[in-house]
């Protein structure tokens, strides 16, 4: 059974759009510690959960103490973890690239750059691979009739 968590909304978008901007810090500036920013954040957020992740907290210690939530998003941790997961060894990679191949490193973050994008809109594909992976398997990847 997966476990469910209840995350203040605004705390949720301002993790989701921070990462993201962070990154095409990175990028537009050509950075590399906004990119092992990002790698430490996710890293601690698969570790410690959604609900207890830094940028959570961060958030939860800052702007609602001002502003209370009144919404909230019920999150799969499962789901989260992994894809904080994933994003965290993406973030490694990058970070990697960016040191070895400079080039190639940053065509690397141009995609990260993207993919964060698109997970920041709320469209999150690691997530979304993890609940087809939890039924075992989706039709448009496997043809499997079970979506």
């Amino acid at each position: 059974m997966a476990e469910i968590v209840q995350v203040p909304r605004s705390a949720f978008a301002f993790c989701r759009w921070s990462l993201t901007a962070l990154l095409w810090t990175a990028f537009l500036l050509r950075l590399t510690w906004p990119v092992a920013v990002v790698l430490v954040v996710l890293a601690l957020s698969a570790l410690l959960k959604v609900h207890r992740s830094p940028m959570i907290k961060l958030w939860s210690w800052t702007a609602l103490r001002i502003r209370p939530a009144r919404h909230f998003e019920f999150m799969d941790v499962g789901a989260m973890r992994f894809a904080h997961g994933a994003g965290a060894l993406l973030a490694a990679g990058v970070l990697t690239a960016l040191y070895a191949s400079p080039r190639g490193g940053r065509g690397a973050l141009l995609f990260f750059c993207c993919l964060k994008t698109i997970s920041a809109f709320g469209f999150c594909p690691a997530s979304k691979l993890f609940a087809c992976l939890r039924k075992g398997g989706c039709c448009a990847l496997t043809g499997v009739n079970r979506c």
